[in-house]
């Protein structure tokens, strides 16, 4: 069942990750991807360190189950070791009855039957009667000692029977207790060798999530490259009148920029900006940022994980720089005014797109 909820957890990780590197949202970039993978490693290193320690938890307990049974095997062994002598003591006692019996039986049988003289006659033999009763004593005395001999082993015989049937109720309610704990041993031999393959099926995943990040990383900066070499030269202007906004919409200008531009290129933050307050300008998309930014169709990353994740724990210093910029009037001067569309530059070369590239994306 452990096993089964690790795959499936993984697989979801995975799944969001692969759908996350092949998206092809309008304004998805390099960069989105990148972050994509590297949250995956993070997850998956969150999850090694929870595996880890799962492993660590069943191995303590599995320790502990293996010297439960150690100490149970030898209170096994000891109390075999009490029956076995419990055992030797009833059989001895047995014998010294049996031996104490015909011992008695030679005497009764010497005492009536000896030379072929009867009890009678042996008692009126006597030279008095001072001699009788001597006589009569006599073979009642040892009448009565055979009598409590027999008694005596007769109930130390029972007394033994007795601590066998307790000590061997102790025995099996012991092997009882063994058979628990080597059950609860299997179980945790499962469990341990369970999340071990769990550990190394997420020590892959970690490792194809770092590759991923890796292949970004070297692809992102080929695209900074790239763009830096075809991007053309721009002014930043500042006469725009400033817009005052309440936190919350310089946030979501902030993630917008940062989910768009990235936040290495200064010039394509800016022009990521120019374009949502033109379109706050022309009235056609909201009369508001957060009504522009979120306007169906149009931003795409609005709404995914990543924008989520900037507004909860806030934008980069640079895409927040940025907005403040744009708030207080700083436009790309070619678009000021009048462009309120881009695109990507590989998703415009895709659909025969010419504009001005600026940061990576191109303004039409």
């Amino acid at each position: 069942m452990i096993g089964n909820q690790f795959r499936k957890k993984a697989a979801l990780i995975l799944l969001s990750g692969v759908l996350a590197l092949n998206s092809a949202f309008v304004y998805a970039d390099t960069q989105d991807d990148l972050d994509s993978a590297n949250e995956a490693v993070e997850q998956y290193q969150n999850m090694d360190s929870q595996l880890t320690g799962d492993l660590d938890t069943l191995t303590a307990k599995l320790d502990a189950s293996v010297e439960r049974v150690n100490s149970l095997n030898e209170q096994i062994a000891s109390k075999q070791s009490d029956i076995n002598t419990l055992n030797a003591e009833i059989e001895k006692l047995n014998k010294e009855q049996d031996e104490m019996y015909k011992s008695m039986t030679r005497r009764i049988q010497f005492v009536y039957e000896s030379g072929g003289a009867t009890l009678q006659q042996v008692l009126f033999t006597s030279d008095n009667f001072a001699d009788f009763l001597n006589r009569a004593q006599y073979i009642q005395s040892l009448t009565e000692y055979d009598r409590k001999q027999l008694e005596s082993i007769s109930n130390m015989r029972k007394r033994q029977q007795n601590n066998q049937q307790m000590i061997s109720l102790d025995l099996v309610n012991l092997q009882g207790l063994q058979n628990q704990a080597n059950a609860e041993q299997e179980a945790l031999s499962n469990l341990i060798a369970q999340k071990k393959t769990d550990i190394e099926s997420n020590q892959q995943l970690l490792s194809k999530a770092q590759d991923m990040v890796a292949q970004f990383t070297a692809q992102l900066n080929a695209e900074l490259a790239a763009q830096e070499a075809a991007a053309v030269s721009v002014d930043i202007t500042n006469g725009a009148a400033s817009v005052p906004v309440n936190a919350s919409e310089l946030t979501y200008l902030a993630a917008t920029i940062q989910c768009e531009a990235g936040t290495r290129n200064y010039d394509g933050m800016i022009a990521v900006g120019t374009i949502i307050m033109n379109r706050l300008n022309s009235g056609r998309y909201g009369n508001s940022i957060l009504s522009v930014v979120s306007a169906p169709g149009q931003f795409a990353v609005y709404g995914k994980a990543v924008f989520n994740a900037l507004l909860t724990n806030g934008a980069s210093p640079e895409a927040t720089a940025a907005a403040e910029a744009v708030l207080g009037g700083a436009r790309i001067a070619q678009l000021d005014g009048w462009c309120t569309s881009f695109r990507s530059a590989s998703r415009a070369e895709q659909l025969g797109i010419v504009g001005t590239n600026i940061g990576g994306n191109v303004f039409f």
